[in-house]
């Protein structure tokens, strides 16, 4: 399956339909690398949020 799809997006100019498959790809691409980044930011978010309670814990 795999080795079908890296031969169809290898001759863009070929066929329409091996563009299809290079843009699908690439916007896989996109939206993983999206999502990683999100995930990132949230790590940090909670890391930061759990250091504050920590902190209000503290001064209570």
């Amino acid at each position: 399956m795999d080795e079908n799809m890296q031969v169809t997006t290898q001759n863009t100019d070929d066929n329409g339909s091996s563009s299809f498959f290079l843009k699908r790809k690439r916007r896989n691409n996109e939206v993983q690398k999206r999502h990683y980044e999100k995930m990132a930011c949230f790590d940090q978010f909670l890391k930061l949020y759990k250091q504050s309670l920590k902190l209000k814990a503290k001064k209570q």
